[in-house]
């Protein structure tokens, strides 16, 4: 019976140990009933994460993200959300050095994307 108990607290502790965010914004709901646009929410997230280092006069990677015809071109090919959505840290990784977009930003370009984006 000793043992029953304490196999059930293991996985009990277990199972709760393994319930973890990255962040809090991460733990909020998106907001689906608004349309994403390149002007109303993607060109914001690109200010605020991007443009440090994708700029007009600083492009690294030879990638600039700073006009809607940019950051869609990078959209279209995929580098873009498979780059934002990669885990904080690992190869390839944005932004670089810095924190990992919140899911609730990653979702909003997701959305953008499958919308085909809308300027």
């Amino acid at each position: 019976m000793k043992v029953k108990i304490n196999l059930l607290l293991l996985v009990g502790i277990c199972s709760l140990s393994s319930c973890t965010s990255d962040s809090v914004s991460d733990l909020i709901e998106p907001d689906n009933q608004t349309a994403v646009t390149y002007t109303s929410r993607v060109k914001n997230i690109m200010d605020t994460y991007c443009i440090d280092c994708h700029g007009a006069n600083q492009a690294a990677g030879d990638l600039a993200l700073h006009t809607f015809a940019n950051v869609r071109t990078a959209a279209a090919n995929g580098s873009l959300l498979d780059r934002i959505s990669r885990p904080g840290g690992s190869s390839g990784a944005m932004p670089a050095g810095g924190p990992r977009l919140s899911q609730n930003d990653i979702n909003a370009i997701a959305n953008w994307i499958s919308a085909n984006y809308p300027e």
